[in-house]
């Protein structure tokens, strides 16, 4: 996410997140007010995750974890898709037997 940190005369501290750059990477469209509200509510969400850059965690080890560690993962088998032609058909654009999507990095 864009973040931008304000200092300037006239602006208040705070973190901004670009709710415009993300749509458009994300072609997504918003409405003004819609824009306007996803601004208010995503700088409220970062502003309580800073708040966690108060706590004092000197006396916590870096590693620790409540509950005992486990291996969850369960082993990777390939498996063939049960009706892969389909859903290629369905896809927008495909080359040979994988779907394209347009793309978005590094715009």
């Amino acid at each position: 996410m864009e973040r931008e940190e304000k200092t300037s005369a006239g602006k208040k501290d705070g973190v901004l997140i670009d709710v415009r750059k993300i749509a458009r990477l994300s072609r997504l469209e918003f409405s003004e007010e819609e824009t306007r509200s996803l601004e208010k509510e995503m700088n409220a969400i970062v502003a309580f995750a800073d708040q966690l850059s108060s706590v004092d965690t000197s006396n916590v080890d870096p590693s620790f974890t409540a509950p005992p560690l486990k291996n969850v993962f369960r082993e990777d088998v390939p498996s063939p898709f049960p009706d892969a032609s389909s859903l290629l058909e369905e896809a927008p654009t495909v080359s040979g037997r994988f779907i394209t999507v347009p793309r978005v990095v590094g715009e």
